[in-house]
């Protein structure tokens, strides 16, 4: 699960990733929460750190004053607000505190003010205590669901790109930012997208063999075969994974070498959406998003809406013998080696080793003894029945709107349209996304090597790099650290514990291979993008992707290839337990969660806090079940591993009670046991990153010898101390705004706790921050009873 973004083996169209696809990538930040497979680029963000500084900075007096008119606006918002921290005597100012007064540290200082909501009771609830003016002051724009730290500083990172992708491709640069530049340059050829309008989608359906519902009569349903029309559309470039998916994993058991991987399929819509029944408001939606598409594509309404309610009924019965979420977290049941010939006995209405030669072609031949990674048994047993019973027209019906659906972000408006009338209902957002957004992240999706080598290039500092790599270190030691101090670990456990701590790998910023043309020419030998023909680029690089995976099959694994992590220019971090890495991209090394010239103990609670997350991923319920080489091995003695159990349950069972931000009617609960690899990674990462912070600073101490010394506080913060500020500034990457609507969905889907239970749960479970706001024993931010792992 990206920090951003959700686990498994869902087919990403970018030409990189599918390079080294993955069975499961852990992650700190939430996903959008959008319906699966909308193919709609409508993540925006709101300005954020950087753009503010602009701003602000122009009227700024030169530097270096003892206080700037902003330092003194930053006192006048905090005054007013002290009766709170004026009854806690732990947290007055004294006369020898220093003030930062760098340009960082007043920045941040109005953004923690800005933000911060000090009327309430930190011990009462923190996070409405750092984020509830956030939540009051901010509107969510139109063009989105929700709003968020990690949102805003996207959309700074996509404007700076913007610029660079919009500049007109001279030879004086590497001819590899040539097709990136095309493919923007098609996107954003709306003129052109609108004279063809919805004809690339009819033309992709008569490829395929047509679609009933515009076909009506005229279709042939006695020579429809579901095999054949998978083979035509896997030569389009379009995804095949509707009725199952078919993919190249690293083998979790053997992680040096790839594996064919079979699984269920992704949904047009949330497994949990098609289990309330086709009577369900949204399922409703869903079923008008159908039929209006397909009204647009020619067919009459009536008819429409009688054939794709067949088409309905079959995607929720697929639905229904999906494995679920929540059980697919023991990777061990999901690895099921079978030879094709054994899958052929146990489900022989699939050829299936011509199904796989066909797909596959022509770069891999298999034969009868070839291996396959089934995920979910369970899930076959019950589809060959599935699709005995269900007529070939409502076969041929579901293909068609998959095939549809999947198409429908690339063409006209008049089409679009309805999609977003869709995802309004889903999500509560109303206005679709300014184009250039679209596109950039159609373009960051496909060449995320290239714009990575872009921002790199010309955006990024080598110097935060160094910088974060050091941070890096210090986490690593305080996490081994921890390891030395668990009681609950038997010796052995613990000593294998350590050699996977010792033995993760770090990609910090961006590989060096980033600045190599060389490298980046190579990655994209053979991919050719027209200027003005959007739709052509979007088949041509989803046949590239997936043949790029399949030259690969063959070769041995490099772990730490550069292509794997040239992702640069994101705001995200990962943990990949198949590597045993973690990734920390240059694109979240800025703003709310990294800056040299602020305070170190808001570079820990910020940056520190995703190192150690993305740390503990490597320990929590998945990642613990592979080893220091990121193989699928066992290697906890059973007495630990029913203490670890034990753990997890507490933690499952204290989230499971956490509500749901927002008015439902019945209330939301968070669901545990979905969400405990994040919530076991929040609740580690925050801890180590604030131990990691005070070994910094005792070695600081020890240096200056000056056992008293504590880092400059924050202008107009002053009441509150350095370690204060660390939990302050740690909460303040979590203040984020949800529509009603996808708060729900996101509840429902989402790995990760909504964001008020990123913060109040892992901070309630430490006496590290109890000790620090000086909160009595019982209150609700220090419970009696605490769930600790890490």
């Amino acid at each position: 699960m990206p920090l951003n973004g959700r686990g498994g083996t869902e087919r990403v169209r970018d030409v990189v990733l599918q390079g080294c696809a993955l069975v499961v990538v852990f992650c700190i930040l939430q996903t959008p929460a959008y319906p699966q497979s909308s193919g709609l680029v409508l993540w925006d963000i709101v300005s954020g750190i950087r753009g503010i500084s602009h701003n602000i900075s122009s009227l700024l007096p030169p530097w270096g004053q003892k206080q700037t008119e902003l330092q003194r606006l930053v006192t006048e918002l905090s005054a007013p607000k002290r009766h709170v921290e004026d009854e806690r005597k732990d947290i007055q100012p004294t006369p020898k505190i220093k003030i930062c007064q760098t340009k960082a540290c007043v920045l941040s200082a109005a953004e923690i003010l800005s933000n911060m909501d000090a009327g309430v009771d930190p011990c009462s609830d923190f996070y409405q205590f750092a984020c509830g003016s956030y939540i009051r002051r901010n509107t969510i724009p139109d063009d989105r669901s929700n709003i968020n730290q990690f949102a805003r500083l996207s959309e700074i990172l996509r404007q700076e790109l913007r610029a660079l992708v919009e500049e007109p491709w001279t030879h004086k640069e590497p001819r590899t930012f040539l097709p990136v530049k095309n493919a923007y340059k098609s996107c954003m050829n709306i003129s052109q997208i609108e004279k063809v309008g919805g004809d690339p989608i009819l033309k992709l359906l008569h490829v395929i063999g047509g679609w009933p519902v515009l076909d009506g009569d005229d279709f042939d349903e006695e020579s429809f075969n579901w095999i054949n029309v998978i083979y035509k559309i896997r030569q389009t470039g379009m995804n095949i994974d509707y009725l199952f998916d078919v993919g190249i994993v690293e083998d979790p058991k053997e992680t040096e070498h790839r594996i064919f991987l079979l699984d269920q399929p992704s949904l047009g819509m949330g497994r949990k959406c098609f289990a309330r029944g086709k009577d369900d408001a949204d399922v409703k939606v869903y079923l008008n998003f159908m039929t209006a598409i397909a009204v647009e594509l020619g067919a009459e309404r009536d008819e429409a809406e009688k054939e794709l309610k067949d088409s309905l009924d079959f995607e929720i019965n697929l639905s229904r013998i999906l494995v679920s979420e929540e059980k697919r977290r023991n990777i061990s049941q999901l690895y099921n080696k079978m030879a094709v010939r054994d899958m052929e006995q146990r489900w022989p209405s699939v050829p299936w080793l011509q199904y796989m030669n066909q797909i596959f072609r022509p770069h891999i031949r298999i034969n009868n003894s070839e291996p396959i990674l089934v995920a979910t048994p369970s899930f076959f047993d019950k589809f060959v029945d599935l699709m005995a019973e269900t007529p070939k027209r409502t076969l041929a019906n579901y293909i068609g709107w998959r095939v549809v659906h999947e198409s429908v972000p690339y063409v006209t408006e008049r089409i679009r349209r309805h999609q977003l009338e869709y995802v309004a209902k889903l999500t509560g957002q109303v206005k679709r996304s300014p184009r250039w957004k679209e596109c950039m992240g159609f373009v960051c999706g496909v060449f995320g090597n290239a714009i990575g080598a872009l921002y790199v290039r010309k955006l990024f500092s080598p110097a935060t790099k160094t910088q974060a790599a050091d941070m890096v270190k210090h986490l690593r030691l305080e996490f081994d650290s921890v390891l030395d101090g668990l009681n609950w670990m038997d010796p052995v456990t613990k000593a294998r514990a350590k050699k996977k701590a010792t033995q993760m790998i770090t990609h910090v910023a961006y590989p060096e291979e980033l600045l190599d043309d060389r490298k980046l020419k190579s990655l994209y030998r053979g991919l050719t993008i027209h200027p003005n023909n959007f739709f052509l680029n979007v088949v041509k690089t989803g046949l590239y992707s997936f043949d790029y995976s399949l030259r690969h099959l063959r070769e041995r694994v490099n772990k730490t290839d550069w292509i794997s992590h040239g992702r640069a220019a994101v705001v995200n971090a990962f943990y990949s337990p198949l590597e045993n890495s973690i990734q920390i991209p240059a694109g979240i090394l800025h703003g709310v969660f990294f800056d040299a010239g602020r305070p170190k103990y808001l570079n820990y609670g910020g940056i520190g806090s995703v190192i150690g997350h993305e740390i503990t991923h490597g320990f929590d319920d998945q990642g613990r079940q592979f080893d220091e080489k990121g193989n699928l091995v066992d290697w906890w003695l059973p007495e630990t591993d029913a203490r670890f159990r034990e753990k997890a349950k507490c933690m499952e069972r204290e989230y499971s009670n956490f509500l749901v931000p927002g008015n439902f009617t019945p209330p939301m609960k968070v669901n545990g046991r979905l969400t405990m690899g994040e919530n076991i990674a929040d609740c580690g990462g925050i801890k180590h990153a604030y131990n990691a912070y005070n070994r910094w600073l005792k070695k600081k101490q020890c240096l200056l010898n000056d056992k008293d010394y504590e880092e400059a506080r924050l202008p107009g913060l002053t009441q509150y101390s350095p370690k204060q500020l660390f939990w302050i500034g740690a909460a303040n990457l979590w203040c984020a705004k949800f529509r009603p609507e996808s708060a729900k969905l996101q509840a429902m889907s989402d790995p990760h706790s909504p964001s008020a239970v990123r913060i109040n749960g892992p901070f309630s479970n430490t006496e590290l921050f109890a000790k620090d706001f000086n909160c009595k024993k019982g209150s609700r931010m220090n419970p009696v009873k605490k769930c600790a792992i890490w």
